[in-house]
């Protein structure tokens, strides 16, 4: 890497290494989306693709604190936090054609 960013710098490096790791990495609370998977926090900072201007947005931890991960627990907070969250939305469009189609 080191003599890749000699020859083409970059702002950001995005690593491919398995399956998951592309849209992972744009888990704002990767619990959403996968459930009990561990070492995926909502304390970890993520990416953010802003479609309209075509790039990417680095995003802080969502709970940068060890006191802040009680907002987990709090309703509310989750839904403000988590409302306009792209993985969360998918999940539950795939969540809600399921149901559908059981119906």
């Amino acid at each position: 890497m080191l003599k890749e960013e000699k020859r083409a710098p970059a702002e950001f490096i995005i690593f491919n290494i398995f399956d998951d790791d592309h849209f992972r990495n744009l888990d704002s609370w990767r619990n959403i989306r996968v459930p009990n998977t561990s070492g995926h926090r909502a304390d970890a900072a993520y990416v953010a693709v802003n479609v309209k201007d075509g790039r990417f947005e680095e995003r802080p931890n969502v709970c940068p604190t060890p006191e802040s991960v009680y907002g987990l627990c709090d309703l509310d907070w989750v839904t403000e936090k988590f409302q306009d969250d792209f993985a969360l939305q998918i999940m539950l469009a795939h969540l809600n054609a399921k149901t559908k189609n059981r119906s």
